[in-house]
């Protein structure tokens, strides 16, 4: 089976992509998942380098990713906050950013399952 890439704190299926983007109030909730024919180490090219998120995440993922970094990114003109929440090798990318609206902090966590 594929591995895949999940963004969900707990319980992953595998072979998916979970999204989970949330407030501090737990709303806004965001999930999904998503199958793909990509093996574990090409998948983490994507999510473990700064490099490789500026080509498909934002337009400039400008935060080293190691836990507790803070940065900015900016898409489209727009800048935001960035702090790197969580860092497991070839497993896990988490991070908490935030935009210039008050109370526009959402938590994103993106693993890799097989």
């Amino acid at each position: 089976m594929p591995p895949s890439i999940t963004n969900r704190q707990t319980n992953p299926q595998p072979s998916t992509l979970n999204p989970r983007s949330s407030n501090a109030a737990g709303q806004g909730l965001i999930r999904g998942y998503i199958t793909v024919d990509q093996t574990l180490d090409q998948l983490w090219r994507l999510l473990g380098s700064r490099e490789q998120l500026s080509t498909w995440l934002v337009d400039d993922f400008n935060v080293e990713l190691r836990v507790g970094m803070l940065g900015q990114t900016t898409e489209d003109g727009r800048r935001r906050v960035i702090r790197i929440d969580e860092v497991t090798p070839h497993a896990r990318l988490a991070f908490t950013w935030r935009g210039d609206e008050e109370g526009s902090a959402c938590t994103v966590a993106m693993a890799l399952v097989q």
